[in-house]
């Protein structure tokens, strides 16, 4: 008789643990679920921030090469002209929204918009260009 009550501990003590470690189980795969959307939703920002880089490259490019065709076009003062002007308001575009004075090279996220030098993002709270609260930033390397 004694034995047998023993026994029924056992089992009420290995059922209570099975329970406990079900739940844990319950608990690891829901963190392992949540981990792996976070680990989805970096990864589709990497992509994104990957192809918006590209275009900028692209843009870059696309500048420089519209820069050279028109040098071989047009006449020497309406192109200096123009090239003046293209390559002011490029490097508008590309300025540091806060000091205009340095080149964009810092990422804001999450709205990614390329609007802030390295030196003005560790002032910067909000993001100048659409004024959303910086989560994060990245610097972009230019190759």
């Amino acid at each position: 008789m004694n034995l047998m009550r023993q026994k029924e501990e056992d089992l009420i003590q290995a059922t209570r643990r099975a329970m406990e470690l079900e739940a844990c189980l319950r608990k690891a795969e829901m963190e392992s679920e949540s981990w792996q959307r976070l680990a989805r939703a970096n990864e589709a920002m990497v992509m994104d921030l990957s192809n918006t880089l590209e275009q900028v490259k692209e843009r870059i490019v696309l500048i420089s090469n519209r820069a050279e065709d028109s040098e071989s076009v047009c006449c020497d003062s309406c192109d200096d002209d123009n090239r003046e002007q293209e390559l002011k308001e490029e490097r508008r575009k590309l300025a540091c929204k806060r000091c205009n004075s340095r080149n964009s090279c810092v990422l804001l996220l999450p709205c990614r918009h390329l609007c802030s030098c390295k030196q003005c993002e560790a002032f910067l709270v909000s993001c100048p260009v659409c004024n959303s609260a910086k989560v994060a930033s990245m610097e972009v390397f230019w190759f």
